[in-house]
């Protein structure tokens, strides 16, 4: 099971590279869209722009052995799981 953290002792270190991750995910988000709106992509699109510090938080509170599972707009999830520390 995932440990929580005690408010205030996440360090500004930290907190940047969450925010880089978030970043990465918005980005990556954006450009699906993009490219899905130009008719490159086929299927269904759904987004998850504004939802980029659920992922975060939830794989950097994820320790070895833990398995999530998402069923609707789970790219983020996904892809921020590969660079878990954990994974």
């Amino acid at each position: 099971m995932a440990k929580v953290e005690q408010k205030g002792t996440l360090s500004k270190s930290d907190l940047r590279e969450f925010f880089r991750e978030m970043l990465l995910i918005r980005r990556f988000e954006e450009k699906v869209e993009e490219r899905f709106r130009a008719g490159e992509l086929p299927g269904f699109l759904h987004v998850a722009i504004g939802q980029e510090a659920v992922a975060v938080g939830v794989c950097r509170a994820l320790e070895e052995g833990d398995i999530i599972a998402s069923t609707h707009r789970a790219h983020d999830t996904r892809s921020r799981r590969a660079r878990c520390p954990t994974s």
